[in-house]
């Protein structure tokens, strides 16, 4: 059975400085990266792993003290509608991109202001469950505590222990396989040197192994997960012509196309790991494309790259009510 996991390309600090742009980690380990007007924004996953971009704005809202301090700020109202689909357009579904924060892409949104770019990010990666196993002295793989600094803290306590661990050992680059042990404990293999102990009948299903048991994923390669999730055909995210003609050179889920020489979902449509789904049925908070466009309750609206509720209404027990008095 193959799961789809969202992972995020974490770091060690909750503020770091990376050639010359912020990189800020969130509590929801999303990346959010940000540059200054007439600066490059460059994005980087893993290797095997795949850029989703989660929100994106240029333009500003924050004062010059937070975010690129400049004497021409007059605007803290500043947002441009179509920065997300623009980023997007360049980004998703590479492992690396970049993007210059410049007004001949996005536009001026508020002319005499200076702004940035601000863009919140995810790496996407595929592993499948290869479940539970023995593991004893002498070891037969190799435990990754202390080798990458996305192993932070103490890993029974670690948020997130799996995705960091499948971060861990792909950045390693020669790990087919990673485990987790005694509640989150990371480790790296090989081949199937992970069954030499035996399988373990009782796998709890946590999926963070327990003392002497390994719970064990392995790694998919992103290419061919989206291959294969294609069938005769190309996946999201893949390179793509628009004056394709035979079906293998096509873009194959339902309600994509080959836009900007991507396979992307069309409008009114949201990439799901590698399926489209229709905007109009997605939740409040929900990642969204097309702005100004429904989401799925009644009084729901894709703003901002969110689905929100609309002016007039409230956010009450997940639905968007009109307040009483009104």
């Amino acid at each position: 059975m193959r799961f789809l996991f969202v992972l995020a390309l974490l770091v060690h600090s909750k503020l770091v400085a990376a050639q010359g742009q912020l990189v800020r980690l969130h509590e929801d380990a999303k990346l959010t990266s940000s540059v200054c007007e007439g600066e490059t924004l460059k994005l980087k996953c893993p290797p095997g792993t795949l850029i989703d971009i989660r929100s994106g704005n240029y333009g500003r809202t924050v004062p010059g003290s937070k975010m690129c301090d400049h004497p021409d700020i007059k605007d803290l109202n500043c947002t441009s509608i179509h920065s997300m689909a623009k980023v997007a357009d360049i980004c998703e579904g590479r492992q690396s991109c970049e993007v210059m924060a410049e007004n001949d892409l996005f536009g001026d949104p508020c002319v005499g202001t200076f702004k940035y770019l601000e863009v919140s990010y995810v790496c996407k990666g595929d592993y499948k469950d290869l479940r539970c196993w023995h593991n004893k002295i002498p070891h037969m793989i190799h435990r990754l505590e202390g080798k990458n600094q996305v192993l932070d803290g103490d890993y029974r306590e670690r948020k997130d222990p799996i995705n960091k661990c499948f971060v861990a050992a792909k950045e390693h680059g020669s790990y087919d396989t990673f485990a987790l042990g005694n509640h989150g404990q990371c480790w790296g293999g090989k081949g199937d040197n992970y069954k030499h102990y035996g399988a373990v009948k009782n796998c709890p299903e946590h999926g963070e192994g327990g003392y002497g048991i390994l719970h064990v994923y392995g790694m998919v390669d992103t290419q061919e997960s989206a291959e294969e999730s294609a069938g005769n055909g190309l996946g999201l995210g893949r390179r793509c012509s628009p004056e394709a003609l035979l079906p293998e050179d096509k873009c194959s889920p339902a309600n994509s196309a080959c836009i900007t020489y991507r396979c992307k979902c069309v409008k009114y449509w949201v990439r799901s790991g590698h399926h489209c789904v229709a905007q109009n049925t997605l939740p409040l908070g929900a990642t969204c494309r097309t702005p100004n466009a429904p989401c799925g309750h009644g009084n729901s609206i894709c703003r901002l790259s969110r689905c929100v509720c609309k002016s007039g209404t409230v956010k009450i027990n997940h639905e968007c009510l009109v307040p009483s008095g009104y």
